[in-house]
């Protein structure tokens, strides 16, 4: 089984989109990503390292695991930006800060 590849991120939940967040999120929630430079979604499991519930308005630094990474994984840099939402509904958006290697992702 290939581990789960992930990257670190700084993202921020936004409070002016059609329809934010406003329920929060926490450790665990699933929302799709889009890449600047793709043309689809794909799942991410968001790792936020407590057990808080985060709301728009926040920006946080967290890990993005990728079930899918085989998909894209070579295409992603640091610096890279993507949107957070669930299908078409954009809640957030993101920068990649770093591209954790397998070894990585697991021990985080």
């Amino acid at each position: 089984m290939t581990a789960v590849r992930a990257i670190l991120a700084t993202i921020t939940f936004e409070t002016d989109v059609p329809h934010p967040k406003v329920r929060g999120v926490v450790d665990g929630y699933q929302p799709h990503h889009r890449f600047e430079w793709a043309d689809f979604l794909t799942t991410g499991i968001h790792r936020y390292g407590d057990e808080c519930r985060h709301y728009p308005g926040e920006t946080l630094k967290m890990r993005i695991e990728f079930p899918f990474w085989s998909y894209f994984g070579s295409n992603v840099s640091v610096g890279d930006c993507f949107e957070i939402s669930e299908a078409s509904r954009v809640i957030g958006h993101g920068v990649v800060d770093e591209v954790l290697g397998p070894t990585d992702a697991d021990a985080v």
